[in-house]
């Protein structure tokens, strides 16, 4: 347990983390990868390029510096971060480095402002707080490992069947090598690929969305093409049928209450719409007359994923209704289009059911943060809203 002292030290350098977080853990992994260029198997380099890593990171440690009096209000991070590392494989032989860095870049950073109290403060609280990812993930992986069809690490999977979603997405179906069955999944997690980056012949480790229901044989996962997208581009372009890829065990905390009996809004954004498809199939299964609501939005038609797959299952369900968006009103669209433009208050006003109800919403930040702020203008309490965002763990903001 900290002691009193050091909670009050580490309380006291919120402000600085305030201004200099995102300067001290983008000079951490610059340090880092130059005397430990191995670990760049773990990160994602390109979050690293684009700042989303120090950035999240910065985040994270100015959360556990303000509840430092109470870490367990970071339960729910707690266990997404544990998934992700458990996902990546991350050890525990990994913190010492990590502390040990951590502590040099705020020293480096801020200079003589870094007391001795301060870096023996921190080190204290990394060393405490390094020991709950550690425990948690230790659970984690003997969970995995000891499940019918898991694993260790990351295995070869056979590509069996690929499928053409959209002009941008994907899916590859892949079967496994290692043993004649696959772990269980909850539908919303996801599976993490890893291929050789071109670049150095690191790892490239990216996590995507188990989409389907495809029984205890094979997975089904879907992937969008991004521009910049280095593993994305190489599973369109390189992959075919009969090749072998490399994945970790399904991993994420995003879910749905499957035993809840009230209504459930699906709103899935872009590729947001991958996990929240395989929710969609959950339910129908488990009670095809539960009330749901599927509001799906896309640049245009033709980048749509699973459109009419949605189409058919609601179709089958009673209680159900899917309501499809464009935001880019000049491309084709047909009368199955209900909407144009953002989704805004009126048009949830419009199509969300009447009570209470939960919500499944999965999309950029910029448009998880805007939907979550409209339901809760519309009264709908911030406990019913379950989110999903892709890439680092960074605020969501409007």
């Amino acid at each position: 347990m900290l002691s009193q002292q050091t909670r009050e030290t580490v309380k006291a350098t919120v402000p600085v983390l305030v201004e200099h977080g995102e300067t001290i853990t983008t000079h951490f992994y610059k340090t880092l990868f130059a005397d430990y260029p191995d670990l760049k198997n773990i990160f994602n380099a390109k979050n690293q390029a684009q700042g989303q890593q120090p950035r999240a990171l910065a985040h994270a440690v100015l959360a556990a510096a303000q509840n430092i009096d109470d870490w367990s209000v970071l339960q729910g991070t707690v266990e997404l971060v544990a998934h992700k590392h458990r996902s990546l494989q991350v050890k525990p032989e990994h913190y010492p480095i990590v502390g040990e860095y951590l502590l040099r870049a705020i020293k480096d950073v801020l200079g003589d402002a870094a007391t001795d109290d301060i870096i023996t403060a921190w080190g204290e609280t990394y060393g405490a707080l390094a020991q709950v990812f550690i425990d948690a993930e230790k659970a984690l992986y003997e969970e995995t490992e000891q499940q019918q069809g898991g694993w260790e690490g990351f295995q070869p999977f056979l590509v069996s069947k690929i499928i053409r979603e959209s002009e941008e997405v994907t899916t590859f179906e892949v079967d496994p090598i290692h043993t004649n069955t696959v772990a269980s999944f909850t539908p919303g997690q996801y599976i993490t690929v890893r291929v050789k980056a071109e670049e150095g012949g690191y790892w490239a480790n990216r996590h995507y969305s188990l989409t389907s229901l495809s029984g205890d044989s094979s997975y089904r996962f879907s992937v969008k093409k991004e521009q910049k997208g280095d593993v994305s581009q190489y599973l369109h372009d390189n992959v075919k049928v009969g090749d072998k890829i490399e994945l970790s065990a399904p991993a994420g905390t995003f879910a749905i209450d499957m035993e809840s009996n009230e209504p459930i809004v699906f709103i899935g954004g872009g590729v947001g719409a991958t996990p929240l498809f395989a929710m969609l199939q959950a339910i129908k299964l488990h009670d095809p007359n539960h009330s749901v609501t599927w509001i799906q939005t896309a640049r245009s038609l033709q980048v749509m994923a699973f459109k009419g797959q949605v189409e058919s299952l609601v179709a089958e369900m009673p209680n159900a209704n899917a309501v499809f968006g464009i935001s880019d009103a000049t491309t084709p669209m047909d009368e199955s289009v209900s909407f144009t433009g953002h989704i805004t208050k009126e048009l949830l006003e419009r199509f969300l059911p009447e009570g209470e109800f939960n919500v499944a919403l999965c999309g950029p930040v910029a448009m998880i943060g805007h939907v979550s702020q409209l339901l809760g203008e519309i009264g709908v309490p911030e406990s019913r809203i379950f989110t999903e965002q892709f890439g680092p763990m960074e605020p969501i903001g409007v």
